[in-house]
């Protein structure tokens, strides 16, 4: 992974003015330091945004999708899949979706081609569609 040491440096300084909103003061004389609890719940937003936004672009930068270009890769896919596999009419026709089944294989290779088409690598394009289908929560 490929972290800039510049965004580390911003990450480090968000966790410093957290933990500096938190501590308690260094001088006895001096009235305590009340800390709003709004206040910490915001610094805790700020790092955790900045820790998801480092993520994110080590995650393009070595080539591999974000996961919202994984999950419209995979609506796209079923969409396709139930228009092929005429699920319409067989909705319309039985009146509800209950025992309508969508193949995995299909779903996955139309998704797996959809990012190919969105100039991923196929190696990147199936491991990000694994992670998002088979990795565990």
């Amino acid at each position: 992974m490929l972290i800039d040491p510049a965004q580390t440096a911003a990450v480090l300084s968000l966790l410093e003015e957290l933990d500096d909103d938190v501590s308690e003061p260094a001088a006895a004389a001096s009235p305590p330091r009340i800390v709003r609890p709004s206040a910490a719940a915001a610094a805790r937003r700020r790092v955790d945004a900045e820790r998801k936004r480092l993520l994110r672009a080590e995650r393009i930068a070595s080539g591999m999708p974000d996961q919202r270009a994984v999950d419209a890769a995979l609506a796209s896919a079923m969409a396709e899949v139930l228009r092929r596999d005429g699920a319409h009419a067989a909705i319309a026709r039985r009146g509800t979706t209950e025992g309508i089944r969508i193949p995995l294989q299909n779903l996955f290779a139309i998704a797996r081609d959809t990012l190919e088409e969105r100039g991923f690598t196929r190696v990147n394009a199936v491991r990000a569609l694994e992670e998002r289908l088979f990795a565990s929560p």
